[in-house]
């Protein structure tokens, strides 16, 4: 049939099927890509900006007991109590956002006077650590962290693990 063609024809039907050629190699392989590509690219913008809002809650000083309320410090009979409490404390919001919290060995060195220190490492999934760390930093007592470090978990992507300090007032309780 092509041969029956005359010479200009041809060369119409071929210019026609490479210009066809182009535009399903453009729909079906480039737009998808750079689609998926955009698409990253928003992600990790997103990523991001809540890497740095989490980075400065972080870093907000945790303020003296004696500016604080009752519901704001940890109060105890002694120290060691206060520790505790605030040990159970981080591992009520672990279980509540579905991490899992291991309660390292006391800080060293200790705390200052009227803080307790306690060292965590907390993983999960990306938005259990995340929950957990709204909760911590939103809730009461006041609750800071110090000396941290956020790292993608073993295996799979989506698992997260924060370790670090975390600090809290404490007051005797009268």
């Amino acid at each position: 049939m092509i041969e029956q063609m005359s010479p200009l024809t041809r060369r119409i039907v071929a210019v026609g099927l490479l210009v066809l050629a182009i535009l399903l190699i453009v729909q079906y392989v480039i737009a998808p890509l750079a689609g998926g590509i955009s698409g990253q690219r928003d992600e990790l913008a997103a990523l991001r900006i809540r890497e740095a809002r989490l980075r400065a809650t972080i870093r907000r000083p945790l303020p003296k007991a004696s500016s604080l309320g009752p519901a704001q410090v940890v109060e105890a009979r002694n120290e060691t109590q206060a520790t505790q409490r605030l040990q159970a404390l981080l591992a009520g919001d672990a279980a509540v956002a579905g991490a899992t919290l291991q309660l390292g060995p006391p800080c060293t060195p200790p705390a200052s006077p009227g803080s307790l220190c306690a060292q965590i490492a907390v993983s999960g999934k990306e938005a259990s650590v995340s929950h957990f760390l709204s909760q911590v930093e939103h809730g009461n007592p006041v609750i800071r962290f110090r000396v941290w470090q956020l790292t993608s978990g073993q295996g799979d992507d989506s698992q997260l693990c924060l370790t670090g300090r975390a600090l809290a007032a404490w007051r005797s309780a009268s």
